[in-house]
């Protein structure tokens, strides 16, 4: 029984070849990663893809701890497959949850690698270690040294140390606009406040606060973007029922109804047309084969011309939105395969879909 063990584990490793990935002995300090770093999340494995030569994470986010993106889940790309190991490659498990230095790869597709491979995983026990590296390097940035004609060094502070302030006060400037425009709005309706168009007047506050929330709270997730959202509507509502005069509390009883149900009618629109586009969402991805694969399917340029999406994959070496039916061409035409032979290079095809 030993010997039969040992003869599996000597087949199992020829079979999966393990390739190296050398990383500078400093990749082990967090300063370094985050220097290396695109953006840093903390998230929650929820699915993992194989294939040939690499693998599919897909992640949802948490937290964003180094420049935050709306969306609320990423594909992270490794050097690990069914048939190929890479040595520091960082390694994920299914409901596996861990603070993330990433490098981007297709920003649009919400495509990323982990930064200097497997020390680029941390658990959550180095969330504040994490943190005080990211100001650090957020506080090195913002300034600069310059020497002066007398030899002088001095400090001077970068513009792009205002970028986040200039955004927080263009937010907090349009939910003050927003403000005044309701009640500049009701106000014109307040001789009649029972009237048709007051009652649209508080129909459009209720869509108002779905864009303005959408415009103020990005990079917030629910629950939380859902509670502010809510907050900044009462506001809305609030300033619009001040700004009528009118103390009625079946006035205000039905201005509540109209504008809060054109909320929640355009967030169940909008979360719904959302939901449909991600189920329905079918991505190609393509990537450079270092050696010719067993099995390829040779294609030549004018056939490539007929599956736009797999050629721009191929192209640029990246995710590729897809229409599902060019989604399900391109299967058929690998024929089982997972590889292509195009211009004398063959490429890893992978198929992705929500």
């Amino acid at each position: 029984m030993l010997v039969k063990i040992i003869i599996s584990l000597i087949i199992a490793l020829l079979v999966i070849p393990t390739a190296s990935a050398e990383l500078p002995a400093e990749s082990a300090e967090i300063s370094y990663q985050v220097e290396h770093s695109d953006r840093i999340v903390i998230g929650t494995v929820t699915e993992i893809q194989s294939y040939y030569d690499y693998s599919i994470i897909t992640v949802e986010a948490h937290e964003w701890l180094m420049n935050p993106i709306s969306s609320p889940a990423i594909k992270i790309k490794t050097g690990i497959g069914t048939n190929l190991d890479t040595e520091d490659e960082a390694r994920f498990s299914v409901n596996e949850t861990a603070i993330l230095m990433l490098k981007e790869t297709d920003l649009e597709s919400n495509a990323f690698r982990v930064a200097v491979g497997e020390p680029g995983k941390h658990p959550l026990s180095d969330k504040d270690a994490i943190t005080n590296e990211i100001l650090k390097l957020q506080a090195s940035q913002s300034y600069r040294t310059s020497e002066d004609g007398d030899g002088v060094e001095y400090l001077v502070l970068e513009e792009s140390y205002d970028g986040q302030a200039i955004m927080m006060i263009i937010q907090l400037v349009a939910f003050l606009v927003s403000i005044v425009f309701v009640v500049a709005l009701v106000k014109k309706r307040a001789h009649k406040p029972d009237s048709r168009k007051t009652y649209l007047t508080f129909f459009m506050i209720g869509i108002l606060t779905f864009y303005l929330s959408g415009f103020i709270l990005r990079g917030i997730h629910p629950p939380e973007s859902i509670f502010l959202m809510f907050l900044i509507y009462f506001i809305l509502f609030e300033a619009g029922v001040l700004a009528s005069g009118e103390k009625s509390g079946m006035f205000i009883a039905k201005a509540f109804s109209i504008s809060f149900a054109a909320l929640v009618i355009i967030s169940v629109l909008f979360f719904a047309m959302g939901a449909y586009s991600h189920m329905n969402s079918k991505e190609i991805d393509a990537y450079l084969l270092q050696e010719e694969p067993e099995e390829f399917v040779a294609i030549k340029e004018e056939e490539l011309d007929s599956y736009p999406a797999l050629k721009e994959a191929i192209e640029t070496q990246s995710y590729v939105d897809a229409s599902t039916g060019e989604w399900e061409r391109t299967i058929k035409l690998l024929n089982g395969t997972s590889a292509v032979k195009y211009k004398e290079e063959y490429y890893g095809i992978g198929f992705i879909t929500a």
